[in-house]
């Protein structure tokens, strides 16, 4: 029945010519307007992480219990993503050895198929900050997803058979791939991690049927190398210089910049934009990017790293770009993901991009030029005192910035950032956007390092403590963009790194590192439910109307590893493992009785 008006439903769509004429994938955009099913990782393209379904509401979710539940057998490492479900199939990749899972949702979740990937043993011992699974994606019948030693596998979604399998990352660098791909039109458009091994930042695209590669364009470098041609059109005058990506670094460090693309993507079909953000600079010890004469942010910003990036998904060429954080020195990655929405500002619907800073900003920008409509701290911020509207800079505060022989002290927020990966939601019935935020500050030393290929080129040492703004390590912020305020706080106690989902029924929900998963009022903020899944959660929780026609929520739960990263005072890990929540990744599905 649900199969039968699902093929309906889509041959309606493909029979619709595009908007514009656009090259969208006509499939994809169907199945996320089927409130049903969630077919990518944040749900629809814009990003919102929203759910129409409201079975599940206010009123009756203090009766929300374990549907059923399915262990993923792997304890290397935590995931981070969602599953995917896609008519009565739901879609599962565990972290390494990313084993993929196709469950049969008319029996509770009985194996389907199975599939398990060929990987490299020696990224194991080598990845950053553990060997985690960030979202995969559906397209075209194949559930394409990136491994850490840099593939990229597309599998028949019926059958689990490869269709498909493409190296790439460069392993000898350290390019590991950790995010979910964004299929636009033909292309499967794939990021990269390794920014702490002084690499240069890409994002690739693939043929959606052979994974033959399109194009690549670099974050750094020659207009040639980041597809900067004539329609690039940068917003703000001192962002007009020719050859940004190689004129704004002293010498040849852009080629080691890093600026790598390993968060979530999102995409406008009616401009035929994606947009993506960059990482930190490398080595994080500034001095190596900028000349030592004349060492201000202004005079070299490094472009582009701490930044986003707009491009045509069909071509990849370079539309426009914002550097949220000009000279990066402090580890403000901004790969977090880019949320599109439509927002009235000044009397005037905008189109819009809302970017969760790491570095503590909360921004609103204009998604088709790239103009800094409001950028407002939501957190403890002192490395800047705000923007200049008229310029898109920041204010830097001349204390926070790195020199030579001295340790920064008190800067805010630490390196984890106000918000990291861990995605945003948007619920277009409050206006408002829900993420887990955190709540330190630190200290950084700048420190010498060589670059040596494929190790790690940072430069800093940092050391953690608590924020000045209270006790508590995270919170859950909903926040009102067009005031520029909070709406509600939930504090918590530990650093929570968890994505929040919305819904129709006004509820939130998002689970926490000591082992909880919440429900809250949209509109209040009141906890209307929890549960105690016994592992910590850094994945995302998402929702879908199962072959009984009743709504579902689940959430993915495993404490997160922390590959070959030493374990320092402020790490949650030092004293949540072995207390409140254990390892091992678990599939946990909720409903109503």
């Amino acid at each position: 029945m649900l199969k039968s008006r699902l093929l309906m439903k889509l041959a309606v769509i493909l029979a619709v010519v595009p908007i514009g004429g656009v090259l969208a994938n006509q499939e994809l955009q169907f199945l996320q307007q089927d409130a049903a099913q969630w077919a990518m990782s944040s749900k629809t393209y814009n990003g919102w992480r929203y759910s129409p379904l409201n079975q599940i509401n206010t009123n009756n979710v203090r009766n929300l219990r374990v549907a059923w539940s399915f262990a993923l057998g792997i304890q290397d490492d935590g995931v981070e993503g969602e599953p995917l479900v896609v008519g009565n199939t739901m879609y599962i990749v565990s972290p390494w050895p990313h084993q993929v899972y196709a469950l049969d949702l008319t029996q509770d979740g009985t194996i389907k198929w199975m599939y398990e990937p060929k990987v490299d043993e020696k990224y194991k011992a080598v990845t950053c900050c553990g060997l985690m699974e960030r979202g995969w994606a559906y397209a075209d019948g194949k559930l394409i997803f990136n491994t850490v030693d840099g593939q990229t596998i597309a599998l028949d979604a019926q059958t689990g058979k490869e269709v498909w399998k493409t190296q790439v990352g460069e392993l000898a660098k350290q390019e590991a791939m950790t995010a979910p791909p964004l299929v636009a039109g033909n292309n499967v458009i794939v990021g990269m991690a390794g920014g702490e091994f002084g690499n240069r930042g890409w994002v690739t695209a693939l043929d959606l049927k052979t994974g033959q590669r399109r194009w690549r364009a670099y974050s750094t470098g020659p207009n040639e190398d980041m597809l900067i041609g004539s329609r690039f059109k940068p917003f703000y005058d001192q962002d007009k210089v020719p050859n940004p990506g190689v004129s704004t670094w002293f010498g040849d460090s852009w080629q080691r910049g890093t600026a790598t693309t390993w968060g979530y993507m999102t995409y406008d079909p009616e401009l035929n934009l994606f947009y993506y953000g960059t990482s930190n600079g490398g080595p994080w010890n500034p001095k190596y990017r900028r000349d030592p004469n004349d060492p201000s942010p202004t005079k070299w910003p490094n472009k582009y790293v701490a930044s986003v990036l707009a491009r045509d998904a069909t071509t990849g060429e370079l539309v426009w770009a914002f550097q949220f954080t000009p000279q990066e020195q402090w580890d403000y990655d901004e790969i977090a993901e880019n949320i599109l929405v439509d927002l009235r500002i000044g009397g005037q619907v905008r189109k819009a991009l809302v970017h969760v800073g790491r570095n503590g900003f909360f921004y609103v920008l204009d998604r088709t030029t790239g103009e800094l409509l409001s950028a407002t701290p939501y957190t403890l911020v002192n490395w800047a005192t705000g923007y200049d509207l008229k310029t898109g800079f920041p204010i830097y505060n001349p204390d926070k910035l790195h020199k030579e022989g001295q340790i920064t002290r008190d800067i805010c927020p630490n390196l984890i950032g106000g918000k990291n990966f861990q995605p945003a939601s948007y619920s277009p019935r409050t206006g408002l956007f829900y993420f887990t935020a955190t709540n330190l500050c630190m200290d950084q030393e700048l420190l010498d390092v060589e670059y040596k290929p494929g190790e790690r080129y940072v430069g800093i040492r940092s050391t953690h403590k608590p924020s000045p703004a209270g006790s508590h390590r995270s919170e859950l912020i909903a926040w009102d963009p067009i005031n520029g305020r909070r709406a509600f706080t939930i504090k918590e106690p530990f650093n929570n790194r968890s994505g929040t989902m919305v819904t129709a029924g006004d509820l939130v929900f998002y689970g926490t590192v000591d082992g909880w998963f919440k429900a809250l009022n949209a509109r209040t903020g009141e906890v209307l439910w929890q549960f105690r899944t016994g592992a910590g959660t850094f994945a995302n929780p998402m929702t879908y109307l199962g072959p009984d026609g009743k709504q579902y929520v689940a959430l993915l739960v495993g404490a997160k590893g922390q590959g070959n990263r030493p374990v320092d005072q402020d790490d949650v890990f030092n004293g949540l493992i072995g207390k409140y929540s254990r390892r091992g990744n678990v599939l946990f599905v909720f409903s109503l009785p």
